[in-house]
């Protein structure tokens, strides 16, 4: 198995800006349940050898009283980033490999297909570019 995960995962959207303050207060306080315009939690996904189980919102947000509890940061740098996710024992997945990047975006590519394009292809000129650019060997090792 190349990655594996154990636990529960839940919630899951991308949006195409960065989120005010008060947006993510109301999320992570569950007072507000807003979907990513990217990717949202009720759009398609592919499920391989999970057990998928449905949970109201309400019980979802009761869970801070059983020792779970979501915790905004702030918007950091990637390094910052890291040093965080490290001392929450945690680590960012990336890909090492050329392979592994084209594996990566082929997860989302029929997702998105038809559905960004260039910034200057909309009237509200908030869409986001779809391509992806040729990742050189020399940041990659292969």
């Amino acid at each position: 198995m190349k990655y594996s995960y154990s636990g529960w995962l839940t919630q899951v959207n991308i949006w195409g800006r960065v989120l005010t303050q008060e947006e993510i207060g109301a999320l992570a306080g569950c007072h507000y349940d807003m979907e990513g315009d990217v990717m949202s939690w009720s759009g398609p996904w592919r499920h391989y050898d999970v057990k998928e189980e449905e949970i109201r919102l309400v019980e979802l947000c009761t869970s801070v009283s059983r020792g779970r509890l979501t915790v905004p940061l702030p918007l950091l740098r990637y390094t910052d980033a890291v040093q965080v996710c490290l001392g929450l024992r945690g680590y960012i997945a990336v890909p090492t490999t050329k392979q592994q990047f084209l594996e990566e975006i082929g997860f989302f590519q029929d997702f998105v297909e038809g559905r960004w394009s260039k910034p200057k292809d909309s009237d509200d000129n908030t869409t986001l570019v779809a391509t992806t650019a040729p990742v050189p060997s020399i940041y990659n090792g292969v």
